[in-house]
């Protein structure tokens, strides 16, 4: 048994650490863009469909052959999704922790990201992330997310602050330009499912994961406020996977 784990738009490999259970082989890729890997020339190569083409065929070998399990936060739910409906691997469970992406091309809810990417555009070399903040905490959408989540808000600076940041910004204004799926691909989809919501986060709304959840038919959990505990959130977040993947161990 494989765990594929998949981050979210802007995080990399590490990510879900503090979320995930002991597990005996978790596979834990950076995806295209992001980690060490080279942002793409060809903005489709960003596209949802394209970045669970290249997860798979960079797939462990030794995973081919075993059912596989797949967690994924945010965009990486969404990239999980497009492995799970392709039908190339054999699927044991699917988790979808705070997901984001739609059938929809830019849904409201994601549109700080091309805002991110432009403010990182005009910054020049040299230049501290200073005046990029200072840009940033004046914005509307920026203090709308923020009043309404804490923990979202810091992990919307931490795309500021991302090493690379700059360089590697149109993957900010690319990636959510495409939609993760359409409706009628769920018809033949049968594999056993969670999806964890967050309560307040707007960027990865709780309406989303509602639509995820019933497309999927399956369960949903609410974790607490990260705003308020974000290490108990994750604390949370381990202790439902560690119930939900009894036998992946």
């Amino acid at each position: 048994m494989t765990v594929l784990v998949l981050h979210d738009l802007g995080g990399d490999s590490s990510q879900l650490a503090s979320m995930l259970p002991q597990l005996p082989d978790v596979w834990a890729p950076d995806l295209p863009a992001h980690g060490m890997n080279a942002v793409p020339a060809d903005a489709e190569a960003l596209s949802v469909y394209r970045l669970a083409q290249q997860v798979a065929q960079g797939m462990p070998q030794h995973a081919s052959g075993a059912p596989l399990t797949v967690i994924g936060l945010g965009l990486g739910a969404a990239v999980g999704l497009r492995i799970a409906l392709s039908g190339v691997f054999r699927m044991d469970r699917f988790v979808a922790i705070r997901p984001s992406f739609t059938h929809q091309t830019l849904p409201e809810h994601l549109t700080i990201y091309p805002v991110l990417a432009d403010l990182l555009g005009t910054t020049t070399y040299g230049t501290g992330i200073d005046q990029v903040m200072a840009k940033l905490v004046t914005t509307g959408i920026y203090n709308d997310i923020r009043s309404a989540s804490r923990a979202a808000a810091t992990e919307v600076e931490r795309q500021i602050t991302a090493p690379g940041a700059r360089d590697r910004r149109m993957r900010l204004a690319d990636i959510p330009m495409h939609p993760a799926f359409e409706a009628h691909e769920f018809d033949t989809l049968d594999l056993p499912s969670m999806v964890i919501a967050d309560p307040t986060d707007p960027v990865h709304p709780l309406s989303v994961a509602a639509q995820w959840s019933d497309l999927l038919g399956a369960a949903q959990r609410v974790t607490p406020d990260r705003g308020r505990d974000p290490h108990g959130a994750d604390a949370w977040i381990r202790h439902q996977l560690d119930e939900y993947l009894v036998g992946v161990r």
